[in-house]
């Protein structure tokens, strides 16, 4: 059995607790204990979900690297024209690391939006449940910007490795393979 105690004056949640703690028959948990038990739970679901999104970002650098690898493949045609009509490496590297830079930054736009929209939702459940507390899940400016940093990173360096591969070859090599 239980028992519920309601307090006129919240302030006094500390002390009451105290001493109703001192009596050994009774364990005693307040709002905020709870509260803090829930959050503590809550970092290491964000510890965990950070690891897993750190491995999501290095699969997904490897599907880019794949896609474009693939992608420059089928095209190597149109490079090999390219490059015939006087396209130096670089230009060629450079097209296929912007493409690769559009998709990756359009996927994180559109990434940041949903994890955005399911934050916000489980804010208003827990708020509504927790009145004391506010915020449970909060992307800042300071994460934001180093998951797109990195994200932008990964995909530039996926898509640079293949792309530097096929602006190597010779035109002829390259129409070759059409």
């Amino acid at each position: 059995s239980y028992m519920l105690l309601e307090l006129k004056d919240p302030a006094k949640t500390k002390e009451v607790t105290k001493k109703l703690q001192k009596n050994k028959k009774y364990l005693v948990l307040s709002q905020q204990a709870i509260l803090d038990v829930i959050i503590k739970f809550i970092r290491v679901i964000q510890a965990l979900l950070i690891i897993l999104s750190s491995q999501a970002i290095l699969v997904s650098a490897v599907m880019i690297g794949i896609i474009i690898y693939i992608n420059i493949m089928q095209r190597s045609k149109e490079i090999g024209v390219m490059k015939a009509v006087g396209y130096l490496n670089r230009d060629v590297k450079a097209i296929f690391v912007y493409e690769a830079l559009w998709i990756t930054g359009i996927s994180l736009a559109l990434a940041l939006l949903v994890s955005q929209g399911i934050g916000s939702l489980a804010n208003m459940i827990v708020s509504h449940l927790y009145p004391s507390v506010s915020k449970v899940f909060d992307l800042n400016l300071t994460s934001i910007l180093i998951m797109f940093g990195f994200s932008l990173l990964m995909g530039y360096v996926s898509a640079y490795l293949p792309a530097r591969k096929i602006s190597k070859m010779d035109p002829v090599e390259s129409l070759r393979y059409e």
